[in-house]
């Protein structure tokens, strides 16, 4: 329910994303002055793959420039987070073939065309060919959460048709091989087909929530009369984004080198950000670093053997974990192992 009145307002970017987040930051802990002294994180999942890493370095940037109050950065979060292109690209064929969503004869197909390669395929080769019958196996599934159903309902507030997860989708969806050009135009050609609904979530009850004009006036927010309903994404009538910074690996390396710890993690069901991609970007960043602790299980509190929550590995200024049986958003389909994680991570920097 965001809007300007200002056209200009709706054009913007990651970098200008980071400067005004730095900007709001320092007002608010100058506001709120009784905070100043406390440990600061930044964190976020899906396309703050992007933007988490980038506000934090806006904030040590602005740290060592002198701006004021300084803010106690300790570390950052990412949850099944849009990284880099070519690592992100890759992540989906060898996915669906972990978890047996193709078969044997198409993804060795897709491997012995492609060389392992999927990011990038030129239109009409046998790469792409490959890719596509790829998609096509797997497009009927929610790809947020694989284990969950796909909502191929209608938005009633916006007359939107859920298409389900189409092929197209899934293979822009979340920028997948098009992080490095310029304008989010895989994002911005889905909404459209969607009419502004991401693929096979089932929002009724949001919708339905923040269209209720009690709702919005008891939240101060414009009526439906001036600004539309609400949806949870919007397409280039009120916004338009461009993705101006590429890969984040080398945003993620100067962080950790400048001291911050980051705590990066998977849901291990998610096709939209499959982790294999991420298991493949923090594991080639960690042999940079260094291993301080193998990949092993991690358990809840209760520390059964039974309870096995995911798989981590420490490497020095970078934990990456998985979460056994968690789509796109780990706190909402496993709310108990987020927080152990999250509880963990702040326990483990606590001086």
């Amino acid at each position: 329910m965001s809007y300007s009145e200002t056209k200009a307002d709706a054009h913007t970017n990651d970098t200008r994303t980071a400067a005004d987040m730095n900007t709001f930051l320092r007002l608010w802990f100058a506001k709120f002055e009784e905070f100043q002294d406390n440990d600061f994180f930044v964190a976020g999942e899906s396309y703050a793959g992007v933007y988490v890493p980038l506000v934090s370095q806006a904030v040590m940037d602005g740290n060592d420039a002198g701006q004021e109050p300084r803010l106690r950065l300790r570390g950052y979060l990412v949850g099944n987070g849009v990284t880099d292109a070519e690592f992100d690209g890759d992540a989906l064929v060898p996915f669906a073939y972990g978890k047996s969503l193709i078969s044997e004869e198409l993804y060795e197909e897709a491997m012995a065309s492609c060389g392992g390669s999927f990011w990038n395929a030129s239109a009409g080769t046998a790469c792409d060919d490959a890719i596509t019958s790829v998609y096509q196996a797997v497009a009927g599934l929610n790809i947020y959460d694989v284990l969950e159903p796909c909502y191929h309902g209608h938005n009633p507030y916006t007359q939107a048709d859920q298409l389900g997860a189409a092929v197209a989708s899934h293979r822009r969806w979340p920028l997948l091989g098009g992080l490095h050009d310029g304008p989010v135009t895989g994002l911005v050609q889905l909404l459209g087909q969607l009419g502004h609904t991401p693929p096979c979530l089932d929002s009724r009850e949001m919708w339905a929530f923040c269209n209720d004009p009690a709702v919005r006036r008891a939240i101060h927010a414009e009526p439906i009369e001036k600004i539309g309903s609400f949806d949870e994404c919007t397409n280039g009538d009120r916004i338009h984004y461009t993705h101006d910074r590429g890969s984040m690996l080398p945003v993620h390396r100067d962080l950790i080198g400048r001291g911050l710890t980051a705590l990066i993690y998977s849901g291990d069901h998610d096709m939209a950000v499959p982790h294999t991609g991420t298991e493949a970007w923090t594991s080639w960043l960690g042999r940079q670093l260094g291993v301080e602790r193998p990949w092993a299980p991690w358990h809840t509190a209760d520390h059964q053997a039974s309870c096995v929550a995911g798989y981590t590995v420490h490497y020095r200024g970078l934990v990456y974990a998985t979460v056994r049986g968690a789509g796109h958003m780990v706190p909402e389909t496993n709310p108990a192992e987020a927080l152990e994680l999250f509880s963990r991570f702040l326990a483990a920097l606590r001086v």
